[in-house]
């Protein structure tokens, strides 16, 4: 592919830690203002041999995990069954935001670009002894 041992290790720490100035730190060493390294670590995200390579490590990655997204929202409907079973409305919602992530439709605070979408999260939590109460057939 043709980069350089410095390159290579940003690619390597990139995916590691998903935080390109923290990547260009570990392989560069710079000793410049924090938005002079933004800038650097956003152009090496530009570099067009550096994005194939990042491909190719995510590739192998899920590859070698069987991991897709798919599997990850399974997972996380799981897990979203399982808090509602026990009434546990923080996991619930816990797993709700993570399968909002994957799919794309959750900004973070942190990305000044990202298009602001609605998104419309519904939790319901009953109480089976509270309902039991009311409804003495059910107790």
């Amino acid at each position: 592919m043709g980069l350089t041992p410095k390159q290579e290790k940003f690619c390597q720490v990139y995916l590691e830690t998903g935080n390109a100035t923290e990547a260009y730190r570990q392989a560069y060493k710079p000793t410049g203002k924090p938005s002079t390294q933004n800038r650097a670590a956003k152009a090496l995200l530009d570099n067009s041999k550096i994005a194939a390579r990042l491909s190719e490590l995510q590739s192998e990655t899920k590859q070698r995990h069987d991991v897709t997204v798919d599997s990850l929202i399974r997972e996380l409907e799981e897990a979203r069954l399982v808090g509602k079973e026990r009434g546990q409305a923080s996991s619930m919602v816990q797993a709700t935001l993570g399968k909002a992530k994957l799919l794309g439709i959750e900004n973070s605070e942190d990305d000044e670009n990202a298009t602001p979408q609605a998104v419309k999260v519904t939790v319901e939590v009953k109480d089976a002894r509270r309902d039991a109460k009311r409804d003495p057939a059910t107790a």
